[in-house]
């Protein structure tokens, strides 16, 4: 299995991208913390050669799994069980984004209805930085024919609309593999609303929110639609194979 060699500045880089990521997740006390990891995570992921690995399939999965362990020992230490589980189940969610991506960035394509709460939310600098700051790409779109056009002449990972509008944009997305995932927004919904919107989509935003909340709701999402998509390349791979 080959491994594409990534120099240490390169390394750095994506060691302090995927902290920005969690940032949301964490508390000042935090930073630190993370810092101190750093040192451990490089020397995990050193290679012989003075290189730095990015290797691909199950062995970045392992490498990657060592990194996490190196950053959760040092940001964990003397915090309570439940608080060190999310942090450590952040930093996981991740990396393990940055491995299904490779080299590109999520692209979220957002529907803004004016008059929706839908709208208030994807209109919030806070949220709109916290997806930019998680190396996110966000177009915002204001009415069904720009979202038309978004969706021919561009490929976007999620669609972000007000669950109001659900109705009115399925019909612009193709039905087709690699299209994006509808991710509603929901304002101030009941716990039965939310179980029944998660029922048909999985993954549900909510209006008023955390940003933190919304933000992991969306890895979330992501992770479900590129986990699927793998996992349906390696069956037409395997397919292909014994055909």
């Amino acid at each position: 299995m080959s491994s594409a060699h990534v120099p240490e500045a390169d390394f750095e880089e994506i060691f302090w991208q995927r902290a920005a990521i969690s940032s949301t997740h964490f508390s000042e006390a935090d930073t630190p913390k993370i810092a101190s990891s750093h040192g451990v995570v490089l020397n995990i992921a050193k290679r012989p050669g003075g290189a730095y690995s990015a290797p691909t399939g199950e062995h970045m999965c392992r490498r990657a799994l060592a990194a996490i362990l190196g950053v959760s020992l040092v940001v964990c230490w003397g915090v309570p069980a439940n608080g060190c589980g999310d942090k450590l189940l952040v930093l996981g969610r991740g990396i393990r984004l940055e491995t299904l991506l490779g080299n590109r960035p999520a692209k979220i394509l957002a529907y803004q209805h004016t008059g929706t709460h839908g709208a208030e939310l994807i209109a919030d600098p806070k949220f709109q930085s916290a997806l930019k700051s998680a190396g996110y790409q966000l177009r915002v779109v204001r009415d069904i024919e720009e979202l038309e056009v978004a969706l021919r002449l561009g490929k976007y990972d999620l669609l972000v609309a007000d669950i109001a509008d659900a109705s009115a944009v399925g019909p612009a997305v193709p039905s087709a593999a690699g299209v994006p995932v509808l991710v509603p927004i929901l304002y101030q919904p009941t716990k039965p609303e939310v179980s029944l919107a998660e029922k048909q989509y999985h993954h549900v935003l909510k209006s008023p929110h955390k940003v933190s909340g919304n933000l992991s709701v969306i890895e979330q999402a992501l992770e479900t639609k590129l986990d699927t998509e793998a996992k349906l390349k390696r069956e037409q791979r395997k397919a292909g194979g014994a055909s």
